[in-house]
């Protein structure tokens, strides 16, 4: 932690200024950490591409993205970034308050729906679907995406060449789903995690714009039907989003998920750690083909 205190004093930002770190669970894939400057919490990123990432949305769409992260500051060099950590609970607090937010819990899912609804309804010529920028629209991304994630899990003993060939096929069948998308601005990472409850403030926050993007709204409303074991998300499929719960775009985008991390728990050797989801992909491979052929 040293070194990262050190690399810090370089900025003018951080001069004359009493600051603190606080390490920040993201599973290894980047520098994260809680910043807390005068009792205010900020997260910090301190990661070139994952800046780059952030730098180059904040340049195409200006307030919009400044607003949604609550800018505070971005080192000439995109190696550091600071953004709006709202409150002190992480996401993981949402759990604690799980089947005790009685009265509030209806004003925590309008505010939860609002935040989702202010974010599809950006409109920009910014579309970046991957960061490499091959694809050229939302069902090519999906496909690629797809495609090498299923050849790393293969590779891994995930998943046979059987299925791989299945599940692209039936893909490709119904190609017309996800060409006609209501494309919008996404949030792309909608998990207990990222989301944030201040009580004394009686407000929900929705944080890691990381992979904020150009992408089918289906997704983000299947990030928020895979995480309905908690209650606040589970009103939430009730009242808004219950119709996508077993739609082929679902099955498809949480197959993604589940194949991401089955490939992450292997890579970096935590299977001991996390549970693998070999259960779950072959749950989605079934319904997935089954569903191709009805």
């Amino acid at each position: 932690m040293e070194e990262i205190y050190e690399l810090l004093n370089k900025y003018d930002y951080f001069k004359n200024k009493k600051y603190e770190l606080i390490p920040i669970q993201d599973y290894g894939r980047s520098n994260k950490y809680k910043l807390k400057i005068n009792n205010k919490f900020y997260t910090i990123i301190i990661d070139r591409e994952k800046v780059k990432l952030y730098s180059e949305k904040l340049e195409k769409l200006g307030i919009y993205f400044e607003e949604l992260i609550g800018l505070e500051y971005l080192s000439k060099d995109n190696l550091v970034i600071i953004i709006d950590y709202p409150g002190e609970n992480n996401g993981e607090n949402i759990n604690l308050l799980d089947g005790i937010l009685d009265i509030t819990e209806n004003l925590y899912i309008q505010n939860f729906k609002n935040i989702v609804d202010s974010i599809h309804s950006i409109k920009s010529d910014y579309i970046n679907f991957s960061s490499n920028n091959i694809c050229v629209n939302w069902y090519q991304y999906i496909y690629q995406e797809l495609k090498e994630k299923l050849s790393k899990v293969k590779m891994l003993g995930g998943i046979s060449e059987e299925n791989e060939k299945n599940i692209l096929i039936s893909l490709e069948k119904n190609k017309e789903l996800f060409e006609n998308a209501e494309m919008s601005f996404i949030h792309a990472d909608i998990t207990m995690l990222n989301v944030c409850i201040n009580p004394e403030k009686k407000e929900l926050y929705l944080i890691d714009y990381d992979d904020f993007k150009i992408g089918d709204k289906i997704f983000d409303y299947s990030r928020i039907i895979n995480c309905s074991s908690n209650s606040l998300f589970k009103k939430m499929v009730e009242l808004y989003y219950k119709e996508y719960e077993n739609t082929f775009q679902h099955h498809i985008y949480t197959l993604r998920v589940e194949l991401n991390w089955y490939r992450h728990i292997i890579e970096k050797n935590l299977k001991n750690q996390y549970e693998l989801p070999t259960k779950n992909i072959m749950l989605l491979v079934d319904k997935i083909i089954n569903y191709c052929n009805q």
